[in-house]
């Protein structure tokens, strides 16, 4: 019997933290119900429903104003390392013509580095080619990141939703205990 009862919390473990969180939410939100419901001519269950839909057009709204920056913020990343992919070779090639002149002031030194490039004896443009084919396979994993991101995002998502529902289930029934 003791280990059936060790299975049993072993399966509904991952189901035990947001029923918690439900309670919470019902503790919470229940003077709120309350005083609306006093105050107003509304019933218990219209009161229960006026309180959760601005739960959840609230909650709506801060996940589409998250989601909305988090594309665009990828979508800039995405841009900012192609863009400076594309560029590189002509970067590199004008570093490598025209020069740049690093100066440390603490000890009055200068380094011309189109003169140290070419004292190397380095082909640039082969090079930023390979750091280019080097880069592309850690690109083409990206989108295999931002994959596990979303369906972690849908999976924080269906949660908050059977939070949500369980505690309007509990709060819509909990004025007629009360009676």
């Amino acid at each position: 019997i003791v280990a059936l009862a060790g299975i049993l919390v072993n399966q509904i473990q991952p189901i035990i933290s947001p029923l918690i969180l439900a309670l919470i939410l019902s503790y919470l939100l229940y003077p709120i119900i309350v005083l609306l419901s006093d105050r107003t001519k509304l019933t218990w269950r219209a009161a229960v429903n006026v309180v959760f839909l601005i739960l959840l057009v609230l909650i709506i709204a801060a996940l589409t104003a998250s989601s909305v920056a988090l594309i665009n913020q990828v979508e800039n990343l995405v841009d900012l390392v192609d863009t400076f992919l594309n560029d590189l070779p002509e970067m590199i090639d004008y570093l490598a013509t025209n020069g740049l002149v690093v100066a440390v002031p603490f000890i009055n030194y200068e380094i011309d580095l189109a003169e140290y490039i070419l004292g190397l004896n380095i082909d640039l443009l082969c090079l930023s080619e390979q750091l280019l084919t080097a880069v592309q396979p850690v690109l083409g994993q990206a989108g295999g990141i931002i994959t596990t991101v979303a369906t972690s995002a849908a999976n924080v998502v269906t949660w908050i939703f059977f939070v949500l529902a369980v505690s309007y289930l509990g709060l819509g029934e909990a004025r007629q205990g009360r009676s």
